[in-house]
């Protein structure tokens, strides 16, 4: 009887794993198939431990053997909740996973330093057979443990079924039926049983295992569980067949070594080695049937191949290739390799814009006569298949066409079910057989199903050569309109840098008269022409204000033009800033007066020298307050500030005018640029000031100040790091 229950053992436990290496082998990445493994190779070390625990005869041994096979009791519970996990969510916690792995672990740690955690000893009872003393603390603690995970993982199954698709929850239905039928038979005999003294019958529990692997084979078989369906259906046979044959070999080497040997000279060692040598035989015997079913087929079967196989080759060069030469030439080569034939070629249609074309496996040649003739006979014949032996003797002039060109199968390409010639776009044309066989009928319908599939590539092959046409049209007409615009831009740059000179050259010759202007106006203004009544000191002083923007104006002009040759130079020198600011104010003072507006500047007490250059930062100086007069309604309010702060000089403009719109505000520092609101106050700007008085900040190290909200008024300025400023630097530098 132990002889049953052992090779029983053995035979569950090695169909579980063999059913665990079939699921990982079909894809060794998916996170699900990992853990069937590992599920499976619980039940295998369950069944095998058991199997060893029942037929040893050292009580030492078989307290070993209880340890493991109630290890991997733990490791099934703790395989199937990680099953459940990666089932329910393909990325589940890692929390999850390192507590189930951390409980394994922890486990098997506690059992190699206490042995008796679980087991005090092992015992024959009054029967002789094996039986087990129980630590009750660590029993219990084990049973809850095991339970919580197995119906932890049950109801993590069942919860999410109503998520699933139909066909997965059929999946997992059959998942939970064969998990629960198979764990309440293993907990009643594994675990509730021995409670009372019944431990023979321990083996029941992994023999019940067999009901999950039927569910399990009946969920692949049925509703395509791990997607191997068809694997299954031809191996499954093979795979009992194999699992039975090793269970023979197993019960025949036990009777044998206890009836023809004596047994107190073989120890278990030595029927565990013959039970694996067993094992090892059994599994070795397909590696060889391959190899005579490898040797037989060359004598018997030249001409097979795996249609699946084959087709999905094919679609790959289908899928991977676009254009049409390199498409149609690895098509016919896979195809003439597959079937094993002499050619293979496939012939295009007449387009408006490309001739009939040929393309082969072997550079085989078809001549233009034939060519037209297969199409009017394929038209006649109803654009069918043709094959050479089957045409009948009465059309001699197509068998004779066939055989001059060593064609032995022609079918049509058509893009359309009807009959009609015009739909054919090519054929497909194949020699005979290497191996002189005809062209059955399988071999005929593959041929039909890689026909219909060429349709749709060639079509798209011959679309994208349309499209590279095009495009290169395209591309030559680009390349035509870039010439023409590089020409055209060479000539606006000669005259950018004509524009520039006379720029110049302009500003420079109006420099001079107005230079002399302005010192005469200023002449008359401090009274040395004689004193002047109210009006005449008015007028003239609005004479000497509009000189002075004239003169920043061509300023402006002509460092613009030096910003372009590189001639824009910095020359620092010691500089009083708060009096530089009051003498521009001074001369704004008179047109913010004349406006209504009120230029309030505080002129600071003490200011320290800085390296700046005095004409370029006046300007700016300038050019933010002008710009505040004329840019700020009559009664509005101008403030100027200029700070001494601890590590930065700070200068300031803030007005309540008009403000700048939030959406132009990106643009106001580029050159000629002005806000829409400032060009209809003002229609004479230029939009050069802030232009150059960004360009001046900047190339002395300093960094400008702008805030603006459109109808509540803006603040310009700029900020200048005082330790650069206040060490003396004598030298020019570019900007």
């Amino acid at each position: 009887m132990i002889f049953l229950e052992v090779g029983g053992l053995i035979f569950v436990g090695s169909l579980n794993l063999l059913l665990g290496l079939a699921v990982l082998s079909r894809d060794r990445t998916k996170k699900t198939n990992i853990m069937f493994l590992l599920l499976a190779l619980s039940l295998a070390v369950w069944s095998f431990g058991i199997a060893a625990f029942l037929y040893t005869r050292e009580l030492s041994e078989a307290a070993v053997y209880a340890n493991i096979y109630y290890a991997a009791a733990l490791g099934i519970a703790v395989a199937v909740a990680a099953f459940a996990l990666y089932r329910t969510n393909e990325q589940p916690g890692l929390i999850w996973l390192t507590g189930l792995t951390t409980v394994f672990i922890g486990y098997c740690a506690v059992v190699s330093i206490y042995p008796d955690f679980i087991l005090k000893e092992v015992v024959i009872n009054e029967e002789g057979l094996k039986n087990v003393n129980f630590n009750v603390g660590g029993q219990v603690i084990y049973s809850l443990l095991f339970l919580s995970l197995f119906i932890s993982a049950m109801v993590k199954l069942a919860s999410n079924l109503p998520a699933e698709t139909r066909s997965r929850r059929s999946q997992t239905k059959f998942i939970i039926l064969g998990s629960v039928t198979a764990g309440i038979i293993g907990v009643i005999f594994n675990l509730v049983m021995p409670w009372f003294g019944r431990y023979s019958q321990i083996w029941v529990g992994p023999l019940s295992s067999i009901t999950f692997t039927a569910f399990v084979v009946y969920a692949i078989a049925k509703h395509k569980l791990f997607d191997f369906r068809r694997t299954v259906a031809r191996a499954l046979a093979y795979v009992i067949a194999l699992a039975a044959l090793a269970l023979i070999y197993s019960l025949v080497l036990f009777v044998l070594s206890g009836t023809l040997f004596n047994e107190q000279n073989i120890s278990l060692s030595h029927r565990l080695f013959f039970i694996f040598y067993t094992l090892f035989s059994a599994v070795t015997f397909q590696p060889i049937k391959r190899f005579f079913d490898r040797i037989t087929n060359k004598i018997f079967y030249r001409d097979a191949y795996d249609p699946e196989v084959f087709l999905k080759e094919l679609n790959s060069e289908l899928v991977t290739n676009i254009e049409l030469e390199v498409l149609l030439r690895r098509t016919c080569t896979t195809i003439q390799e597959t079937l094993k034939c002499e050619a293979c070629f496939v012939i295009t249609r007449k387009t408006d814009n490309m001739p009939p074309r040929v393309f082969s496996s072997n550079n085989k040649v078809v001549n233009n006569a034939d060519l037209h003739f297969f199409g009017s006979e394929l038209q006649r014949l109803g654009d069918r298949l043709i094959v050479a032996d089957n045409v009948d003797e009465s059309d001699t002039d197509l068998k004779a066409a066939l055989a001059t060109n060593n064609i032995a199968v022609i079918v049509p390409i058509s893009s359309g079910s009807s009959v009609n010639h015009k739909r054919a776009m090519a054929y497909l044309g194949l020699g005979p057989k290497k191996s002189g066989n005809m062209y059955g009928k399988e071999d005929l319908r593959i041929i039909q199903i890689v026909s219909d599939e060429l349709v749709i590539a060639i079509q798209n092959a011959l679309r994208f050569e349309e499209i590279q046409g095009f495009a290169a049209t395209l591309q030559a007409k680009v390349n035509e309109a870039t010439a023409e615009l590089k020409a055209a831009n060479l000539k606006l740059k000669a005259l950018d840098a004509s524009k520039d000179e006379f720029i110049s050259m302009a500003s420079h010759q109006l420099r001079t008269p107005l230079t002399s202007v302005k010192g005469y106006l200023s002449m008359v203004l401090d009274g040395d022409a004689g004193k002047l009544t109210d009006m005449q000191q008015k007028l003239l002083s609005q004479a000497f204000t509009s000189s002075q923007r004239m003169v920043y104006l061509i300023a402006d002009l002509l460092n613009v033009s030096r910003l372009r040759t590189g001639k824009f130079i910095v020359e620092r020198k010691a500089t009083n800033l708060a009096q530089v600011v009051e003498g521009e104010i001074g001369q704004l003072t008179e047109a913010a007066r004349v406006r209504s507006l009120s230029l309030a500047y505080d002129k600071p007490a003490k200011f320290p020298d800085l390296m700046l250059d005095e004409t370029k930062i006046r300007q700016v100086i300038m050019n933010f307050v002008d710009n505040a007069i004329y840019y700020t309604p009559k009664g509005g309010h101008i403030t100027v500030k200029l700070e001494d702060k601890p590590n930065s000089i700070e200068f300031t403009v803030t007005d309540d005018g008009m403000g700048v719109p939030k959406a132009e505000q990106h643009e106001l520092f580029n050159k000629f640029y002005r806000a829409g609101n400032a060009r209809k106050a003002r229609p004479d700007g230029t939009g050069l000031g802030l232009f150059m008085a960004k360009k001046v900040i900047i190339a002395q190290g300093g960094s400008l100040i702008f805030s603006s909200q459109e109808g509540r008024g803006s603040t310009f300025g700029f900020t200048f790091a005082k330790a650069k400023l206040l060490a003396p630097d004598l030298h020019n530098q570019n900007a």
